[in-house]
């Protein structure tokens, strides 16, 4: 087995709705002017990229560790990987 994750990440209805939701809820939140209609479901799906690109780069700190278990130091690792600075 290498390095590089080989698995696909499924992403099913429910989920994608739950992202939606998410997305939602935090610009309300936020001072920010109303979302335009589908402006949400792309911030979604744009969170959705980045989020699956951010534990794909930190399962491969967790291989690298000979480990079976995510732990929050391989996302930490990965975070620093990519330049992601946490706010």
């Amino acid at each position: 087995m290498g390095i590089y994750p080989t698995e696909s990440v499924n992403v099913r209805a429910d989920d994608r709705l739950s992202a939606l939701t998410s997305s939602q809820e935090v610009h309300s939140s936020l001072p920010l002017d109303p979302l335009g209609p589908g402006a949400a479901d792309l911030l979604a799906g744009d969170v959705e990229y980045r989020l699956h690109f951010l534990l794909q780069e930190a399962k491969k700190f967790m291989v690298h560790g000979k480990r079976s278990t995510l732990m929050p130091e391989d996302v930490e690792h990965a975070m620093e990987a990519l330049n992601v600075e946490v706010s």
